[in-house]
């Protein structure tokens, strides 16, 4: 029986191997990290039963902004410290008690900038019973 020759280990191929998967891993890394959401809940006023994106998260810069309200009130978003017009929220979502804007062409914003970004949301209660008060919530989230 005749052995195999040893076969000679090519230490350049082995070290660009060992690189090429560490770079790989710590990209990887870099991702998931980049791309985690905030699981912890901000405390909501009453009258905001939730927000789009959760405040705190990552959202794309096509993706829409806004909330939902309880049943009784109205809204108004500003995105940034601009106030964003009525006529381009989406009208079949304000007819379901929630303010929804999406940037795009003859909007306000045409996309959401990647970077950090506050949405304000001022909501009022419709009676008129009611007192007509005002009230706000700031939301902060991430564009990537």
């Amino acid at each position: 029986m005749v052995d195999d020759p040893p076969v000679p280990h090519d230490r350049k191929r082995l070290v660009i191997i060992v690189v090429g998967l560490l770079i790989a891993l710590n990209l990887g890394i870099l991702a998931v990290h980049e791309t985690q959401t905030n699981d912890q809940q901000v405390a909501l006023p009453s009258a905001i039963l939730n927000t789009v994106p959760v405040c705190g998260n990552v959202l794309i810069a096509q993706d829409a902004i806004g909330a939902t309200l309880a049943a009784g009130y109205r809204g108004e978003l500003t995105l940034d410290g601009v106030a964003l017009p009525l006529d381009e929220y989406d009208s079949i979502a304000l007819t379901q008690n929630e303010i929804l804007w999406r940037p795009g062409p003859g909007k306000t914003f045409t996309q959401i900038q990647p970077g950090d970004h506050s949405m304000l949301i001022t909501f009022e209660p419709t009676d008129p019973k009611l007192a007509r008060q005002s009230h706000a919530f700031s939301c902060a989230f991430k564009v990537s």
